[in-house]
Parts: C-alpha cells; structure tokens; sequence
C-alpha cells in the first residue's frame, strides 16, 4: 500500500464481500406480465388522504418548502426549553 491509499477511509471488513444491487426486471412464475412499481407508485391510485393534501395546495405549488422547516422546529424548540428549564429546577436530573 502507498501512503495515498494508507490515508484514505477503508470500508469494514466484509463490506466489499457484498453484491452490488443491479436493477431488473421482476419475475413471478406462473403469473401473465409483471408490472414492476417504484416505492413510490401504487397500482390502486392515489388515497382520498393524498388527494385532499393536494387539492389543499394546489393554487400555491409555486411555492418553496420552508426550508428552515420552521413550523416543526419552533415546537420542538419550546420542548427541548421546557425541559432545560425543567432540569435546571430538578439538579441532576438531566445534564446539559
């Protein structure tokens, strides 16, 4: 080994030991054709649930996600203060 590869990460022992993933065709003996679907797809269509979520906001898809996420953040921020101050009145029971 050179001092090049010496410095760079090496994978865990067995790591290279393992098949790659190669994308197919699906197969099922016995059946007609096999349509093979993405995570993402569903052959029954999309749910009463996902439909209204669009019809919600369908006249502003314009718009960029809140990328500060903050509508999930300031309650989690109010949390996490609720319970510093919680510690901080209990000593020793939460380290900070």
């Amino acid at each position: 080994m050179d001092s090049a590869t010496k410095s760079r990460p090496q994978p865990r022992a067995g790591i290279l030991d393992i098949a790659p993933y190669v994308p197919g065709k699906s197969k099922a003996s016995g059946t007609g054709k096999v349509h093979k679907l993405s995570s993402n797809e569903s052959p029954l269509g999309a749910s009463d649930a996902a439909k209204k979520a669009y019809a919600e906001v369908a006249s502003k898809l314009e718009l960029y996600p809140d990328g500060a996420s903050t509508a999930c953040g300031t309650p989690s921020a109010r949390w996490w203060a609720s319970i510093r101050s919680a510690s901080s009145a209990a000593p020793g029971r939460m380290r900070s």
